[in-house]
């Protein structure tokens, strides 16, 4: 992974926070998303394709995989990845047992003291805005983008995994 450190920082605090969905013209609707108010606010948004299982599962697990490991406040980065990890391991071998053929791009965002750390595993962005103005907070991921690019500024980290 390639990082490009850049200046500035960002500073905020969450009063509200929602969600909203919309299945457009598709027969069915494969989205899931995971909001979690604990210690470590965590935001998830996973877009299935085949297939709801492999959402719903990230929808239902994802956030205990990263915030139960021992490294999430010390390491949140690699927290993210080993989280990811183990539920790509755990899918995997559910989908062996089920015959399970349905996958997911996930993006996350958790807040680790005044931090702001995302994650992304495929095409699907986080976009921050502030004060009317978008901020791309993530690199969309295929099997043709080559190496991915991190940027990090102060009080602000993400993690391409």
């Amino acid at each position: 992974m390639m990082s490009l450190m850049a200046k500035g920082s960002l500073t905020f605090s969450i009063r509200k926070y929602g969600v909203s969905s919309e299945q457009g013209s598709r027969k069915t609707m494969e989205d899931q998303h995971a909001m979690v108010a604990e210690t470590i606010p965590f935001f998830g948004v996973y877009d299935g394709h085949g297939g709801t299982q492999c959402a719903e599962f990230l929808r239902d697990n994802l956030h205990t995989f990263i915030l139960s490991r021992p490294d999430v406040m010390t390491d949140p980065e690699h927290a993210i990845r080993a989280g990811i990890a183990t539920a790509e391991r755990v899918f995997l071998a559910k989908c062996a047992n089920e015959k399970i053929e349905s996958g997911s791009t996930c993006a996350i965002a958790m807040i680790v003291d005044d931090t702001l750390v995302t994650g992304n595993v495929g095409d699907t962005e986080i976009v921050l805005c502030r004060a009317g103005s978008p901020l791309l907070l993530s690199t969309k991921h295929s099997l043709h983008c080559g190496e991915a690019i991190g940027v990090a500024l102060p009080n602000f980290r993400n993690i391409l995994s």
